[in-house]
């Protein structure tokens, strides 16, 4: 019998967290990232005068399932706890933790294992007879005081950034049930809501889909 195969576009967190549940499930499964490294928003910027963190600054933990994936990566020495001391004494925000050394180390983490494609900007979808072909960016098909003086500047536009209403639902699926959509915009404007929605739809299409001798995909449900 084959595996059930897919693929993940963006090696974001939700992309990971799908992928990796994917994989655990044995799905044979490739990921497609536009960018040089994992972790989307969750982005570490380094120079060779310094390093600083230019997308996430910290993200709270409040779900059993990603504090497991986070006590993994704190293990590993790639998470910390973050104490920081906030105007007026507020201290009331949650379990909050940072990537160690840079904010990027916890995609890293999370992503070892995975096959990734980087460099590879997938801009269309085409449904063919044998499934899903992935079209890329080059037109090829693939399955009060002075202040100190500034030692570094950078500039990045987050073109994708800001989640204004949640869509209230974990994840998409079309009608067919092989295509999908994931991401913090379904839940909620943080870290840990990508991780969310990544896993749902990755648990969800392990535990309804399998396939028979042919390869072909099938629904159990």
């Amino acid at each position: 019998m084959n595996p059930p195969s897919a693929a993940v576009i963006g090696a974001d967190l939700s992309g990971i967290a799908c992928a990796q549940r994917l994989s655990a499930a044995g799905w044979q499964l490739r990921v497609f990232e536009s960018q040089r490294a994992p972790g989307g928003r969750i982005a570490t910027r380094r120079f060779e005068a310094a390093s600083f963190d230019h997308g996430a600054q910290y993200f709270s933990v409040r779900e059993p399932s990603f504090h497991v994936a986070i006590e993994r990566a704190r293990l590993a020495g790639m998470v910390e706890r973050w104490r920081p001391c906030w105007p007026r004494g507020d201290q009331e925000r949650g379990e909050l933790w940072v990537g160690s050394p840079g904010m990027n180390a916890l995609p890293r983490f999370l992503s070892k294992g995975l096959d990734i494609e980087y460099g590879a900007r997938i801009t269309r979808l085409e449904r063919t007879r044998k499934g899903w072909m992935l079209i890329d960016d080059r037109g090829a098909g693939q399955l009060g005081r002075k202040l100190p003086e500034i030692m570094l500047s950078d500039t990045h536009l987050w073109r994708h950034a800001r989640v204004e209403t949640a869509l209230g639902e974990p994840f998409l699926l079309d009608q067919s049930g092989d295509l999908g959509f994931c991401g913090d915009w379904c839940l909620d404007a943080r870290v840990e809501a990508a991780f969310l929605s990544g896993d749902a739809i990755g648990k969800a299409l392990s535990e309804t889909r399998y396939t028979d001798s042919s390869g072909k995909m099938r629904d159990s449900r």
